[in-house]
């Protein structure tokens, strides 16, 4: 079974922890780079049928040299065929080029806005912390409510004793509860502790996490500051036990096991993609 990362303490306002890259930025470099790809081997199986073609024309025009123009039609049909992929393989070539343009492009703007991100992400970092002491006041509001409530509640049970005692008709609410019940049911749960671990989440602090390797095309978790959490296949994700429950959720006829075969690889592997931009 992959081992748990423990969760250590980090300075989240270092700059070099913040992700590069945001996801739709990398959703998009894959799509550019896996159309590149595509119209790469189209380009490449014009260029084979062009060759084939043009050996095929070569034959038939020896042939048609010697046996005089029984072959002429024959001849005549290739060389549609040629003048049809000679078409589809200068606008592959066309596709090519504008892709390459559009991920060079991609390419500038990313390293020249990469010092502008950092700046805004160490806004966003001290905007998050600046906030949650807004909750830890709100949370001291909600915790004095939830008092107050309490004090309302345990002064009601003693009107309700005490009309008792005198056979006080008490039919429906008579003693004014509604209103107060409706406002205990708004009132957040462990308001902190929640706005504690999205801020912990928001910014990246390292969590209990367990490694998996994706085998889908793609894969993604919600952007925090930290990481675009874009995966591809063969790379390894790692999940927080209650990520991971949301991912493999026990199904009566599903194991566990058989939930995970799903989406575990047995080793990382280079996305074909990038084995092939990088060459």
């Amino acid at each position: 079974m992959p081992k748990t990362k423990k969760a250590q303490k980090v300075d989240t306002h270092d700059e070099e922890r913040w992700s590069g890259r945001s996801q739709h930025s990398l959703i998009e470099e894959h799509r550019l780079k896996t159309e590149l790809l595509r119209q790469r081997r189209l380009k490449e199986s014009c260029e084979s049928r062009i060759a084939a073609l043009d050996k095929d024309v070569d034959q038939l025009a020896q042939i048609q040299a010697r046996e005089g123009p029984l072959l002429r039609s024959r001849t005549a049909s290739k060389l549609a065929e040629l003048e049809v992929e000679k078409r589809l393989l200068e606008a592959h070539g066309v596709r090519v080029g504008d892709l390459e343009a559009q991920l060079a492009k991609m390419q500038e703007a990313i390293l020249s806005g990469q010092g502008e991100r950092a700046k805004n992400q160490g806004k966003l970092a001290t905007l998050a912390e600046a906030r949650l002491a807004t909750d830890r006041r709100l949370a001291g509001v909600v915790d004095r409510l939830l008092g107050l409530l309490a004090q309302r509640d345990g002064e009601t049970e003693k009107i309700r004793e005490l009309a008792g005692l005198i056979d006080l008709s008490l039919a429906g609410d008579v003693l004014d509860e509604a209103r107060f019940q409706g406002l205990h049911q708004l009132l957040p749960e462990k308001l902190l502790e929640k706005s504690a671990g999205w801020v912990r989440w928001f910014l990246g602090e390292p969590r209990e996490t367990r490694p998996l390797v994706v085998t889908e095309e793609t894969f993604t978790l919600p952007e925090t500051l930290a990481s675009a959490h874009f995966y591809k296949r063969g790379e390894s994700v790692a999940l927080t036990p209650e990520e991971h429950a949301r991912m493999f959720p026990p199904k009566p006829s599903t194991s566990k096991a058989e939930a995970e075969a799903a989406f575990l690889a047995p080793a990382p592997q280079a996305n074909e993609v990038d084995r092939w931009w990088a060459s």
